[in-house]
């Protein structure tokens, strides 16, 4: 059984994954004169996901007190039918900018929410498969995440060879229902497991009367600051190798691809790896590898620039799925707090990070130059905030170094 959960997880996750990258993926499509989006409303598109993201990421605990864990795993695959739903009707508001830019708004709505509760939710699930092996297990989890992201584009390519990008939804919705049917019979083990909704709900009164711990508070601000290294690298690296490099488009876009390739391995190579060594020193690896990357990135010439994003993909692959499992682990009566917040973290840094840089980029005449060498100084931080933390931990008897 506890195969088959991984096995359906894993495949939800990867699900997820397209999902998060449809519209991106389609972008150019949505901003052809045939549907009208023009690039400021594309902009405006990412609002409702953040700030649904966090609020679905907030109200995850007291949906689990509420209804248990069942529900709200359904919820967050309901929530994402809505969202391949709405993206599907933009097909039948092509040529009409206000219809399908209010359609946008309303998919990304539905999108930020379903990944704010369902990436959650999975998160808390796997992690209560095996506890003792949930650093591997939830690294493998986005690790599908992240070929679900990869998949997406390809998969809005070929539907938009036959002259419908929206058949893309269609695809996905089928794949999801079948998630759907296969997901009703695992539940009923994880309440003979103990994993009820009853002990879901003493379990959530037992952390309410307890306050959140500052290290919990730590591990929030490392992935926030991780997530705007990520989030910088993601949505900037194309634009920086452009125009601080001299190469074009073509390798902008391979520097990125490069990148999440790498992310990919990453994570499916750390969840193989935390099955033979201590997460940790995965863990604490992991800004020294974003560092080095940002040295060599820098001051590199030419093609040589693309190198280094084998190592930067790399060094981001595993940081925030250990961030979460590693914290739920020393601060288990808190996993499900841990989890939500941990997200809304990473849409807050998002948000933070788009509007910090393109403020930056318009106003302040800093180059890119120069905020990604501060990328090299914030990773150097987070590792010494992460050993740090790591000692104090030990200290505190919250970790061990065996396996």
């Amino acid at each position: 059984m506890k195969l088959r959960q991984i096995f359906i997880y894993y495949l939800a996750a990867l699900l997820q994954g397209v999902c998060m990258v449809i519209v991106p993926a389609a972008s150019t499509l949505l901003k052809s004169q045939k549907n009208g989006i023009t690039e400021s409303q594309y902009g405006v598109l990412t609002i409702p996901m953040i700030l649904a993201g966090i609020t679905g990421t907030l109200i995850i605990s007291q949906v689990i007190n509420r209804w248990g864990r069942k529900k709200a795993y359904f919820l967050g695959i309901f929530l994402n039918f809505l969202f391949l739903i709405t993206i599907a009707g933009t097909h039948y508001t092509e040529g009409n900018n206000r219809l399908t830019f209010i359609l946008l708004l309303m998919a990304n709505a539905f999108l930020g929410s379903g990944v704010g509760i369902f990436v959650a939710i999975l998160n808390i699930l796997t992690i209560n498969i095996a506890p003792e092996k949930s650093n591997s297990f939830l690294t493998g989890l986005h690790a599908f995440l992240g070929i679900g992201s990869a998949i997406a584009p390809q998969l809005v390519t070929l539907a938009n060879q036959y002259g419908l990008w929206q058949a893309s939804a269609f695809i996905t919705a089928g794949l999801f229902t079948m998630i759907l049917i296969a997901s009703f019979g695992i539940f009923p083990l994880e309440s003979s497991q103990g994993i009820s909704r009853v002990k879901d709900s003493s379990s959530e009164t037992s952390s309410q009367r307890q306050p959140f711990p500052i290290g919990a508070w730590v591990f929030l601000v490392m992935v926030f600051f991780y997530a705007l290294i990520e989030t910088t690298l993601n949505y900037w690296s194309s634009d920086y190798i452009q125009q601080e490099k001299g190469l074009g488009l073509k390798e902008g876009l391979l520097a990125l691809s490069i990148f999440w390739a790498m992310v990919t391995v990453g994570r499916l190579g750390a969840a193989l790896l935390s099955l033979k060594i201590n997460s940790w020193y995965l863990y604490l690896f992991s800004p020294i590898i974003i560092c080095i990357g940002i040295v060599l990135l820098v001051p590199a010439e030419g093609s040589f620039a693309l190198y280094t994003y084998f190592l930067l993909g790399l060094g981001c692959s595993y940081f925030f799925p250990l961030s979460i499992s590693l914290s739920a682990s020393c601060f288990p009566e808190h996993k499900e707090k841990i989890s939500s917040l941990s997200i809304a973290s990473l849409f807050l840094s998002i948000g933070s990070c788009n509007y910090i840089l393109g403020y930056l980029k318009n106003n302040s005449g800093i180059g890119l130059n120069e905020v990604f060498t501060i990328l090299g100084g914030a990773a150097l931080l987070l590792f010494i905030v992460a050993i740090l933390l790591f000692f104090h931990l030990l200290k505190a008897g919250s970790i061990s170094l065996r396996r």
